[in-house]
């Protein structure tokens, strides 16, 4: 898939249809202005770093972990880093079940929401030291969901997503241990980026007082979720489509 960053970029191999992310870098003081692509959804989790999106309209300011997706492309935007910034781009192609539900029903484009302006919940598996605030809720974006989980310490549990992938991009100061599938343990900083398959389980861990801070990236692995968005609305539960 194309590189909309230019020389700012380098791709991660996903193995996926569909579905690419780029690691993108700005120093401070430069700027870029990605391609606009009227087909595509793409993403952009910034790390925290100072810095700024400004597109014809408005300027968002990024002062902590924050996403930013742009309307295709009936508004173009540039990126302006203050400090040296990290961020990563994500590009889903929209499936048939995407292109009609978001015809209908969607989130108002362009988005911009700081980590800490989301909808704070709570999750069973998670340490109360942890918060977690959603910042785009599934079918909002057809199958895309996000959050973020900020910090000091704790634990995060999950016996597996039956129903998405997961990909969790580490920003801030983090360091924890990320153990998938029950496989040992490895060592996880701010820039790690890791891939959580459907229905494998998970365990992080982060020592007292140690901060933590990720985006949480979750993506319908069905292609079409009708069951799935009925079910939430009728049910309240995304897996009891019966």
């Amino acid at each position: 898939m194309e590189n909309k960053c230019l020389d700012n970029c380098t791709a991660i191999d996903t193995g996926l249809d569909g579905i690419s992310f780029f690691r993108c870098t700005i120093k401070a003081g430069e700027a870029v202005t990605p391609k606009p692509d009227a087909e595509e959804l793409i993403v952009f989790l910034f790390n925290g770093n100072s810095a700024f999106v400004q597109t014809r309209k408005d300027i968002f300011n990024i002062t902590e972990p924050s996403v930013f997706v742009p309307d295709f492309d009936r508004s173009p935007y540039t990126i302006q880093a203050i400090e040296d910034l990290e961020f990563m781009m994500c590009v889903f192609t929209m499936n048939e079940w995407d292109k009609a539900f978001f015809k209908g029903w969607n989130l108002h484009l362009p988005f911009f929401s700081k980590y800490s302006d989301g909808v704070r919940f709570n999750y069973m598996g998670r340490s109360k030291r942890l918060g977690s605030w959603s910042l785009i809720q599934p079918f909002q974006l057809g199958h895309l969901s996000l959050s973020v989980i900020c910090g000091r310490g704790g634990k995060t549990e999950s016996q597996g997503n039956p129903l998405q992938n997961q990909w969790l991009y580490a920003v801030g100061d983090s360091r924890y241990q990320l153990s998938v599938n029950n496989e040992e343990a490895s060592d996880e900083i701010a820039g790690s980026f890791r891939f959580i398959p459907v229905n494998q389980p998970y365990t992080l861990t982060a020592e007292e007082n140690v901060p933590v801070c990720y985006f949480n990236i979750e993506y319908f692995v069905e292609a079409d979720i009708q069951k799935n968005y009925l079910a939430q609305i009728f049910n309240g539960r995304m897996t009891e489509t019966r």
